[in-house]
């Protein structure tokens, strides 16, 4: 190593801390999205220290405020990396609002891009329980909650990743039911009219 000593084993299996102190010229809720957005494959490869949840959470709560104002990018990166993070550590009240968020930024914005992003944060939320039978069963209801909320447009889509999502896991094939008669009835609702 040039000018220095070599890092001790213990420093090189540190988890990852995600850097919040922001630039002057940025808000708190972008520059962690952008800095963790960057850090994400460390954070995946070396996971995250189960003391830095409170920052974390309060970056999602902050998300929560500024929906309409973050950039989308950053916002769908710190949702990626706050749900990788709570399932990671297991972590379902952190699973539980990056969720939420994840589903009113969707509905805030109608972007029909934005459902499978939304599938998929959903998706790795449910993972962070422990119980499979609740986290099933949270799943479920998500994707329902999903399908409820999403604009006629998407509703094709939302049905394809029910399929996909029934065709993979038996145990959730019986749950998702409801969320697949949810985007039917939005479909038969759009042709009717």
């Amino acid at each position: 190593m040039q000018g220095g000593t070599p890092p001790s084993a213990r420093d090189r299996h540190r988890p990852f801390r995600c850097e919040t102190s922001p630039a002057p010229s940025d808000d708190r809720a972008s520059h962690i999205a952008r800095r963790c957005s960057r850090d994400s494959p460390i954070v995946f490869g070396f996971g995250f220290s189960v003391d830095a949840r409170e920052p974390v959470l309060k970056v999602v709560q902050s998300l929560r405020v500024k929906l309409a104002t973050t950039p989308p990018e950053f916002a769908q990166a710190a949702l990626d990396l706050a749900a990788l993070i709570a399932a990671q550590n297991r972590d379902s009240e952190l699973a539980d609002a990056v969720a939420a968020v994840a589903v009113e930024r969707f509905v805030l914005t109608q972007d029909v891009d934005r459902l499978l992003p939304t599938a998929a944060v959903i998706l790795e939320c449910a993972a962070a329980r422990t119980d499979r039978t609740e986290a099933l069963s949270m799943l479920a209801r998500r994707l329902e909650n999903l399908a409820f909320v999403a604009p006629a447009a998407v509703l094709p889509e939302a049905l394809d990743i029910f399929r996909i999502l029934q065709s993979i896991n038996a145990e959730l094939a019986g749950l998702l039911g409801r969320s697949i008669a949810t985007s039917r009835l939005g479909l038969h609702r759009v042709a009717v009219a």
